[in-house]
């Protein structure tokens, strides 16, 4: 065998070592080792023809490694595959984002931006995007990366996170404001949003049936008229944008768009105290009947308390209801809106009823003002629906620890529209409620027999307790028709 040849099979097989670096994603640092071994390997192999050739090959082998080693290093760092296997590499921008001096100063300096440009550009007080950041900030810490880079920090993804639901726009758009990819930037987002609702869902989120949280909701309630009364319920519809195609018919009616049903209850000082999500095909029917409050509600475990209504009727009742419009039945835990009031009592106490209803819709006006993922629709490029959810359900997070921040006294007492605290605020107004339209869809999950005869025996068991429904009614009207409209 030649030496030219010996040294064209060497060079081959110092190729396929590269190769395999680059497909197994091994250290660079490895690949001088590798090849040496692999180079007195391939010299002892061609010794059997020629021991000088041995000599030779060696020396060849020592330049190779000596002269293009440190090139070779460079071409792993390049070829290294992006955050997701399979994509391109991340590219180089250069610079670094510059938001953590203009919203929080570095090095003992004063921040360029100040407290009201920051709850304009993020939507939240400060103060409640430190809390946010100190619960999530063990999940959202990342070191260097592969190629020796720094990661995006904790506070820099949360900015990011905030400002994406503020503002509805694409990863994509954050390139140039963060420095990173729009990969980094997606992960991020995904990452700090699950990591705010494992930190602080359990005690932001779904506290309808905390002890604390409903009796102060009761005794607020009661000072309005509304004895027994647990907080106005109400949904609201979320476009879709991103709906994948499989999923577009339980997900939306028709010709409109594929939308998201978010059912809400809503407190006197417009928290969140319970959110459920289905499908966009269905209505607020559909959406109760798949709620884990109803479930709670018929089997005993949410409502069961003693009140009584004054008044005229003055009555005694053993369930709690909620405040709904006119689409809901008339069972004992719902009281509805009157459309078409016939005396002067009526009258009263369904423009009473519609203005205290009113306040679901004020929180999701809330919602929809400070989050714009909320109003204009998710049209992030995630096609997960349960993902989808979680963007929903950090929004009206963010929305509750704001009201807990008011109400707590933080942030120099800045109410949840990031105004001054002022007692005056705190007045409704009386507003005619318009009857809204009802079209039955398909639910979203087909139900078997055994639960279709569940749903068909507690339906039969509410169909009893009708009279107690109206019985509420008639004391609630009663009561109502004897107070001032300036008493409420």
């Amino acid at each position: 065998l030649s030496e030219n040849f010996g040294v064209r099979i060497m060079a081959a097989n110092v190729n396929a070592i590269i190769q395999s670096l680059v497909e197994d994603d091994d250290e660079s640092g490895h690949f001088v080792s590798l090849a040496q071994n692999n180079i007195e390997n391939t010299a002892s192999a061609f010794a059997f023809a020629n021991q000088t050739n041995v000599v030779h090959l060696a020396e060849h082998a020592n330049e190779l490694v000596h002269n293009f080693g440190h090139d070779l290093q460079e071409v792993l760092k390049d070829k290294r595959g992006g955050s997701v296997m399979g994509r391109k590499p991340n590219r180089h921008m250069g610079k670094t984002c510059d938001w953590e001096r203009l919203y929080f100063g570095i090095e003992g300096q004063e921040p360029v931006v100040n407290e009201c440009k920051f709850r304009e550009v993020f939507g939240v007080p400060k103060m409640v995007f430190q809390e946010l950041l100190t619960a999530c900030k063990p999940d959202l810490e990342v070191g260097p990366d592969r190629a020796g880079r720094i990661g995006m920090s904790p506070l820099l993804a949360m900015l990011v996170t905030l400002r994406i639901c503020r503002t509805s726009d694409a990863c994509v758009q954050f390139e140039d404001q963060v420095y990173f990819s729009e990969e980094t930037v997606r992960q991020r987002f995904k990452r700090s949003i699950r990591s705010a609702l494992k930190n602080l869902g359990n005690k932001y989120l779904n506290t309808y049936n905390k002890d604390t949280v409903l009796e102060r909701e009761i005794k607020a309630n009661a000072a309005n008229g509304f004895n027994g009364c647990a907080g106005t319920l109400d949904c609201m519809k979320v476009v879709w944008g991103k709906c994948p195609m499989r999923l577009q018919g339980r997900f939306k009616c028709g010709t409109e768009p594929t939308t998201i049903s978010v059912a809400a209850v809503a407190h006197h000082d417009l928290s969140c105290a319970h959110l459920n999500m289905v499908s966009g095909a269905n209505n607020d029917i559909q959406n109760l009947w798949q709620d884990k409050l109803y479930e709670e509600i018929l089997n005993g475990d949410f409502g069961r308390q003693t009140f009584k209504i004054p008044g005229p009727k003055e009555g005694e009742f053993h369930l709690l209801y909620f405040v709904v419009d006119g689409i809901y039945p008339r069972v004992p835990f719902f009281v509805r809106t009157e459309h078409h009031p016939a005396s002067r009592q009526e009258k009263r106490y369904a423009r009473r009823v519609a203005t205290f209803r009113n306040r679901v819709e004020r929180m999701f006006g809330v919602v929809q003002g400070r989050f714009k993922i909320v109003r204009s629709g998710v049209r992030v490029e995630y096609h997960n629906k349960k993902f989808v959810h979680e963007i929903i359900e950090f929004c009206f997070l963010v929305h509750n620890m704001i009201v807990h921040a008011s109400q707590s006294g933080l942030n120099e007492q800045f109410n949840i529209h990031g105004d001054a605290l002022d007692d005056n605020d705190i007045t409704c107004e009386f507003q005619d409620d318009e009857e809204e339209e009802t079209t039955i869809y398909g639910a979203q999950n087909v139900l078997n027999d055994d639960e279709m005869q569940h749903y068909l025996r507690q339906e039969a068991k509410i169909a009893l307790d009708k009279k107690e429904h109206i019985r509420l009614r008639e004391a609630l009207v009663a009561y109502h028709g004897t107070l001032n409209n300036t008493e409420f």
